[in-house]
């Protein structure tokens, strides 16, 4: 049935795994909530999907997000790239909606929001705890 098919995304046969993993560090109403880690060939959005990032799947519980909603992939020449999967209320990237189904490449800092929800993804290659500690040691200057 068509209802089904968009339970069976598979990331593409360009992904890889990354040699070094990236993070999506996640904000809501301008504070950071914490980080996902990018270290398999994909990640899948979405409200019907397991919690577990770490096996690639995090559930975004939002009115606003699809079963599957999007996919941030990692490809073998070491880009990465994010893909709305024709989700309802779509996905922005920088402020603009991404077209559906096609693999769009994010640069470092991209920023991604899934639907409605306020929370925003932005891609770094900078561990977040690095990343916390630059920062804390900046304003101690």
């Amino acid at each position: 049935s068509t209802i089904m098919a968009d339970l069976n995304w598979r990331p593409p046969g360009w992904s890889a795994k990354p040699s070094t993993p990236r993070y999506l560090l996640i904000t809501k109403e301008g504070a950071s909530t914490g980080h996902l880690t990018i270290s398999d060939r994909a990640l899948l959005f979405g409200r019907r999907v397991p919690n577990e990032p770490e096996r690639g799947t995090v559930r975004l519980d939002h009115d606003s997000i699809s079963r599957q909603h999007a996919a941030v992939v990692h490809s073998f020449q070491g880009e990465t790239f994010a893909v709305d999967l024709g989700s309802r209320f779509g996905t922005t990237l920088d402020g603009e909606k991404m077209p559906a189904n096609k693999y769009t490449p994010l640069r470092e800092g991209a920023t991604l929001i899934f639907g409605a929800s306020s929370r925003s993804y932005t891609l770094t290659a900078t561990p977040p705890a690095a990343a916390a500690a630059k920062a804390a040691a900046d304003e101690a200057e």
